[in-house]
């Protein structure tokens, strides 16, 4: 192939490089251009979704002071339940002589987990632990079965744990 020939076609393919890397200028400052118009676009959307949903996000906030509310009015009438609960235990027990009602480490552990917020407890044994009366028990509170001890000395609890059971693997 003669010279002038190879040179023809490495010029010519030169040139037709040189032309297409600014096609492709061309190209990529087009993109840019249409990047910067969607990012433009986006912030916009982004403002007015923000301005938008204002009134929602106030409306949820006094949605929630509602809810606390209530919330706080339900705790308060769980405490003054404690009372009643107290009462309750106390009423429900068999009738014999008063005092031996009232001071029956039985009743006195089953008003304590029931001011704890229990239900359902079974004393299942007890014990006599430096002149305490330990009774074991399991109890509901809530979904949770738990069991644990609780430990009535002088008419009082004095020592209470209450624990979901659980097993233990090696």
């Amino acid at each position: 192939m003669p010279d002038w020939l190879l040179f023809l076609v490495t010029f010519t393919g030169f040139v037709f490089l040189f032309l297409q890397g600014k096609g492709i200028a061309r190209l990529v400052d087009g993109l840019r251009a249409r990047l910067d118009s969607l990012e433009r676009e986006l912030q916009e959307r982004a403002a007015a979704a923000d301005a938008a949903s204002a009134p929602q996000l106030s409306e949820a906030e006094t949605g929630l002071d509602r809810v606390n509310a209530r919330m706080e009015a339900l705790e308060e009438g769980i405490r003054g339940l404690g009372a009643s609960i107290s009462e309750v235990a106390v009423a429900t027990q068999p009738r014999g002589d008063e005092d031996s009602v009232l001071a029956s480490p039985v009743a006195i552990a089953r008003t304590f987990l029931m001011e704890d917020g229990f239900s359902r407890i079974r004393v299942i044994g007890e014990d006599l632990v430096d002149g305490a009366i330990r009774f074991r028990v399991t109890a509901r509170r809530g979904e949770e079965i738990r069991q644990g001890y609780v430990t009535v000395a002088e008419g009082a609890v004095t020592d209470a744990s209450m624990e979901v059971p659980t097993t233990l693997f090696p």
